[in-house]
């Protein structure tokens, strides 16, 4: 199939400005404003609670899990936290999310 070159209907001005280009934002301001929130719920909940809170671990927390989710707009909702080292997370997520149901830690 043939295909001409695209010609322009009306010519560019000379001298006119350039059409200002912002990027997007990465994050909403909304958005922004609730994860600077998490991350203030967040390093009170890990000082109050040093530990692991999976049954049987003695490890230092390093995270936190959201028994809930994330997304249910529950994230500095701190009655669906647990304080868990990376080892208990990835155990709750990834190897046994049906056994980490039967106990509680995921809904």
């Amino acid at each position: 199939m043939k295909r001409s070159p695209l010609k322009r209907k009306t010519p560019l001005k000379r001298g006119t400005s350039r059409l200002k280009r912002t990027p997007l934002r990465r994050v909403s301001k909304r958005r922004e404003g609730e994860m600077s929130d998490y991350t203030v719920a967040r390093k009170e909940y890990l000082k109050a609670h040093p530990a692991c809170e999976l049954a049987g671990c003695t490890a230092r927390s390093d995270q936190i899990h959201h028994i809930n989710g994330r997304n249910q707009g529950k994230l500095t909702n701190q009655a669906g936290f647990m304080a868990v080292c990376r080892t208990c997370h990835d155990w709750i997520h990834f190897k046994s999310p049906s056994k980490a149901r039967e106990k509680g830690y995921l809904t």
